[in-house]
C-alpha cells in the first residue's frame, strides 16, 4: 500500500464536520499542533491533522511527547506515525518499526537533514528505505552514502541533486546523468517506490518536488469554512501548511538568468534541464511549437493546464499564427486530453482561437450558425479567403460584423457591398485604416441615408471598445520597447492602453532579451539595472549601443564600474 492509499483510508475515516460546524478547526488548537505544543482535541478535519504531521517534522520534543505517543499507538492515523518518523531520522534517531510499509516516511530530507551516518545506518537496518537514503544524499550532497547505496539511476534524485547546489549534490547528478539508462524509482505523485519493476527509460522532466519547493508555505486562516485542500505533489503528508505564509526564492522558480534563456532557442534535450517549465511553455505556445509543448505539458497532474491568463495567451496567440498548433489542440480537446484540467471559459478562447486559424486559412466546411465559440478576429494575421467568407457568411449570421470588417481589411468590396451591414462605428473604426477611401465614404454616406448622426450607439456592443474593438487597432502585436535584465513570466503579460486589447500575448521582452550577449547583460547589471534581491530590473530603451562600447572596471574601492572613456551618448537615444 502506497503512503497517498493510506491517507486516503485515514481521511475518508473521519466525518466530515462540515455539515454541523460553523468552522471545520480550532484554530488556535491548530496553531499549538504546528508550533509542537500539543494535539487538537478533534482530529476530524484535514487542517487539524496536517497541522501535527507539520509540527512532528519540526519538532523533536512534539514527536517524543506523551500526547504524540498514545494517538500513535491507536494506528488510526498511520500518517502520524510517518511523520514522527521522519522527524526521528532528521534528528539522528533511527527508529524501531521501519519494516513495516505504513510506518516508512516517503520524505526524510526536509525540513532538515540527518548526518551521514545516520541515513547510512537506516540503510543498513531497513534496505526497503534505500531509495529515500539516496533522494536524502542527493539533497544533502552525502555523495560517498550515495555511492556505498549502489542504487539504479533515478531521475527523481538526479533533479534533487542538480537542484541542491552542493559539491556532492553536482558529483551525484553527474553520476546519474553520465549512466546509459535512467529509471523512475521513485514516484512524488504517489509517495511510492517501486525499485522492482521501475519505469524505464525514464528521463528528467521537471515533475520532481525538489527540497526548495517544499518552502512554499499557506497559513491557517483563524474563519475558514473550507477545509485544508489536497496538493496533489505533497511528499511530506501535510499540504504545505505552515504558521506563516512563504514561498522560494524568485530566481529557483520563476525568474530565467541569461544562461538559462539560452533553452528557448536551444534544441530540448530529452532531460529537460530546469524546473522552470512554466517559462519554458510559455515561449514554446507563443511561437507555435507543438513538440515542446507537448512535451512539457504535465500529463499525470490534475492541476489546470493554465497557471495564468498569460500562458492561455501565449497558446492563443501560438494557433492563431500557427495552423498545425491549432490542429493539435483541436485535437486535445476533441479527445479530452487534459480530464477536466481546462475551465470552460478558458477552453472556448482556445476553440475560438482554433476556429478564427481555420477561418483564415478557409476551411469553414462544418462551420454552421450553431458551432459554438464563434471568433471575432478572423482577419489577422491572415486575410481569409473572400469565398470562404461569403460562405461563412451564409452558415453563421451572428459573425456578418467581423466578416464585413474583414471583407474591408483584405479589400473584398463586392462581398463587403452584398453584405449591406447598417453603419457602426467597428466597420467605421476598420474603413479609417485602410487605403481604399471607398469604405469611409460608403458608411458615411449610408449613415446619412438612415438617419445616423452618432456611430457611437450602433452595435455591435457586447463590451466597451477599448476591450472588443481593440482587434481593429492598427498594431495587434505592437513591437514595444525595453529590456528587463532577467526574464519573468509576467513579462509576456500583453501590452496595455488605447486601442490595445489582451489578443495575444507579448514577446518583445523575451525576444530582445534572446539577442543580448552576456556580457552585455553584465555590463547592464554593474550599471544598476539589476534589484538587490537578484530581481532583473528595466532598462527603457533598444539600444544598447553604450554597453557594447564602454567596458567594465573597478573603481578605488574595489566595486565594480563601466568606464566612460569616449563620446557615446548617454543614455542611448
Amino acid at each position: 500500500m502506497s503512503d497517498s492509499e493510506s491517507e486516503a483510508e485515514s481521511e475518508l475515516s473521519q466525518p466530515s464536520t462540515a455539515a454541523t460546524n460553523e468552522h471545520l478547526y480550532d484554530y488556535d488548537q491548530c496553531i499549538a499542533a504546528l508550533e509542537g505544543r500539543s494535539v487538537p482535541d478533534d482530529l476530524t478535519s484535514a487542517a487539524a491533522r496536517c497541522a501535527v504531521i507539520r509540527g512532528l517534522r519540526c519538532s523533536y520534543t512534539f514527536a517524543m511527547s506523551q500526547g504524540i505517543r498514545d494517538v500513535c499507538a491507536t494506528s488510526r492515523f498511520p500518517e502520524f506515525v510517518r511523520a514522527r518518523n521522519a522527524r526521528l531520522i532528521m534528528s539522528n534517531v533511527v527508529p524501531d518499526g521501519l519494516e513495516v510499509p505504513e510506518a516508512q516516511p516517503y520524505c526524510i530530507w526536509n525540513p532538515d537533514f540527518a548526518s551521514e551516518d545516520i541515513y547510512r545506518q537506516l540503510a543498513q537496518r531497513f534496505p526497503s528505505m534505500r531509495y529515500q537514503v539516496g533522494r536524502a544524499c542527493a539533497a544533502a550532497g552525502y555523495i560517498n552514502l550515495y555511492r556505498e547505496l549502489d542504487l539504479l539511476p533515478d531521475v527523481s534524485i538526479a533533479e534533487e541533486a542538480r537542484e541542491a547546489h552542493t559539491e556532492g549534490g553536482d558529483q551525484i547528478y553527474t553520476l546519474i546523468m553520465s549512466s546509459p539508462m535512467k529509471y523512475a524509482v521513485m514516484d512524488d505523485y504517489e509517495r511510492s517506490i517501486n525499485p522492482d519493476t521501475p519505469r524505464y527509460p525514464a528521463y528528467l522532466d521537471g515533475e520532481t518536488q525538489v527540497r526548495w519547493k517544499l518552502e512554499w508555505r499557506y497559513a491557517l486562516s483563524e474563519d475558514a469554512t473550507e477545509d485544508f485542500s489536497p496538493e496533489e505533489l505533497d511528499i511530506e503528508e501535510d499540504r504545505y501548511i505552515g504558521l506563516d505564509s512563504g514561498w522560494p526564492d524568485i530566481a529557483r522558480y520563476d525568474q530565467f538568468s541569461p544562461q538559462e534563456a539560452t533553452m528557448l532557442w536551444e534544441p530540448l534535450p530529452l532531460d529537460i534541464p530546469t524546473m522552470k517549465k512554466n517559462m519554458l511553455f510559455q515561449m514554446a505556445a507563443f511561437e507555435g511549437n507543438v513538440d515542446r509543448c507537448a512535451r512539457l505539458i504535465s500529463r499525470r497532474s490534475r492541476k489546470d493546464i493554465f497557471s495564468d491568463e498569460v500562458e492561455m495567451l501565449c497558446v492563443v496567440r501560438g494557433i492563431y499564427h500557427h495552423t498545425m498548433f491549432a490542429r493539435w489542440w483541436q485535437h486535445q480537446l476533441d479527445t479530452d486530453a487534459f480530464k477536466g484540467r481546462i475551465g470552460d471559459k478558458e477552453q472556448c478562447k482556445v476553440q475560438a482561437a482554433i476556429n478564427a486559424r481555420r477561418i483564415m486559412i478557409g476551411e469553414v466546411g462544418t462551420f454552421t450558425k450553431d458551432t459554438p465559440c464563434l471568433p471575432w478576429l478572423i482577419w489577422y494575421p491572415l486575410k481569409p479567403p473572400e469565398d470562404s467568407l461569403e460562405s461563412l457568411a451564409k452558415r453563421c449570421p451572428s459573425m456578418l460584423f467581423q466578416i464585413a470588417i474583414a471583407c474591408i481589411y483584405a479589400n473584398y468590396q463586392g462581398l463587403y457591398e452584398r453584405l449591406n451591414l447598417r453603419p457602426c462605428v467597428a466597420l467605421m473604426e476598420a474603413a479609417e485604416k485602410t487605403g481604399n477611401l471607398f469604405y469611409k465614404e460608403d458608411i458615411e454616406r449610408r449613415a446619412a441615408e438612415l438617419g445616423i448622426d452618432d456611430l457611437w450607439k450602433e452595435g455591435p456592443w457586447i463590451e466597451p471598445f477599448h476591450k472588443r474593438h481593440g482587434t481593429l487597432s492598427w498594431n495587434l502585436e505592437p513591437t514595444g520597447r525595453g529590456i528587463w535584465t532577467r526574464l519573468r513570466p509576467e513579462f509576456m503579460d500583453p501590452l496595455e492602453g488605447g486601442y490595445y486589447k489582451k489578443n495575444f500575448a507579448y514577446g518583445g521582452y523575451w525576444e530582445r532579451f534572446v539577442f543580448l550577449s552576456f556580457e552585455t547583460i553584465r555590463k547592464m547589471e554593474v550599471e544598476g539595472y539589476i534589484e538587490e534581491d537578484g530581481r532583473g530590473s528595466f532598462f527603457d530603451g533598444n539600444d544598447t549601443r553604450w554597453f557594447v562600447k564602454h567596458e567594465i572596471s573597478r573603481d578605488e574601492n574595489g566595486k565594480e564600474v563601466i568606464v566612460d572613456d569616449g563620446p557615446h551618448e548617454w543614455p542611448p537615444s
